[in-house]
């Protein structure tokens, strides 16, 4: 029931997430899925590694080395990392915002168009105009 829910980017799994068990269960189907996800080839891995960072509208934005190469993938991905933030808000009583300010490194990004930015009142891609989904670069808290 879980693979299926995550395959259909279902967020009625919030409502199976009770304790961080439930979460860990849930991380476990999502990792058995994504090994089977089709992955970016050596090459075009490389390529994606030696890119710069470019500035749009502004702000800085870093390229983010894409392990995935569909865009089905891609979408599951942004869904599970989606998915965490708001299991994490549930568990822990703490939104967003307020995670933001406890970790050093905290970004933003765009899986889809492999960028991200520390600039985080941006919520909006610049390039796809798809939601930025949470990214920690540094799980080191501050």
């Amino acid at each position: 029931m879980i693979r299926q829910k995550l395959e259909a980017k279902d967020y009625s799994i919030l409502h199976d997430i009770q304790t961080w068990e439930d979460w860990a269960e849930i991380e476990e189907c999502y990792s058995k899925l994504s090994s089977n996800f089709c992955t970016t080839d050596e090459q075009s891995y490389q390529r994606q590694e030696n890119r710069l960072n470019v500035n749009i509208n502004g702000t800085t934005w870093k390229p983010i080395t894409r392990e995935y190469s569909c865009d089905q993938d891609i979408d599951i991905e942004v869904f599970f990392n989606n998915l965490r933030d708001k299991a994490y808000e549930k568990l822990e009583n703490v939104s967003l915002e307020d995670r933001i300010k406890e970790f050093d490194g905290f970004n933003l990004s765009c899986f889809h168009c492999a960028i991200r930015t520390e600039n985080l009142a941006i919520r909006l891609c610049p390039i796809c105009n798809r939601r930025l989904t949470s990214f920690i670069v540094n799980w080191e808290k501050d």
